[in-house]
């Protein structure tokens, strides 16, 4: 069993160097850390993975998964210290050149580096023998919902770990196969679908950030 980073790979260096170059002189509060960790030599891209998009309508058939198209590529950046941001690359829908997306930090960075950690050491101990799996990120931006997508090289097997589920952060990862996960979306959010219906804007369900309590 193992997990891997995407074999194709079409993104070409110097597209990621001048993004993360401009970001690092971006006044955001990521810029300081690129900054140094470029004049220092310690900056690094690494574990590039694919990022697909599935649109909301997606939930109205039994797999979610069926209608997801490639939105990007993200890639880890760390220096010495570890993993601290991600630089994504957008992908066209009409086939024009990649560009570069942006530079992020936080939650869903450091969730990505946790479950992947954690869900490794499930898999071993759940020994699933000879699997191979190329681990993406999937996202409905509608929800939102953003998972770690292991893709197996036998489809019946594909994992899917949800990040973040709503505005609510997963700090456990629990897998789904995809009609799991497309049965749990739909029940987490009261959705039901007529068969053939034309899915409106309207039936997006609102969600909204709740604060956090003071303590």
């Amino acid at each position: 069993m193992s997990i891997s980073v995407s074999k194709t790979i079409p993104v070409n260096p110097s597209l990621l160097e001048e993004g993360v170059t401009l970001a690092a002189h971006s006044p955001n509060k990521i810029s300081d850390r690129l900054s140094d960790s470029l004049s220092a030599g310690d900056l690094r891209a690494a574990f590039p993975h694919k990022v697909f998009r599935a649109p909301f309508a997606s939930l109205q058939s039994a797999t979610l998964l069926k209608k997801v198209v490639l939105s990007g590529w993200r890639y880890m950046l760390l220096d010495k210290e570890g993993v601290f941001a991600a630089a994504e690359i957008d992908v066209s829908a009409n086939n024009e050149p990649l560009r570069f997306g942006r530079v992020t930090q936080g939650f869903l960075v450091d969730s990505t580096v946790d479950a992947l950690r954690e869900v490794e050491n499930k898999i071993k101990a759940k020994k699933r023998g000879t699997t191979s799996y190329e681990a993406a990120l999937i996202e409905i931006l509608e929800i939102p919902f953003v998972a770690l997508w292991l893709q197996s090289n036998n489809k019946d097997q594909d994992l899917i770990f949800p990040l973040m589920i709503g505005f609510e952060r997963k700090q456990e990862f629990k897998g789904y196969t995809d009609v799991e996960i497309t049965k749990e979306l739909r029940k987490r959010f009261k959705l039901s679908f007529k068969k053939n219906e034309k899915i409106s804007r309207s039936q997006v369900p609102k969600i909204t950030l709740r604060p956090k309590k003071k303590s």
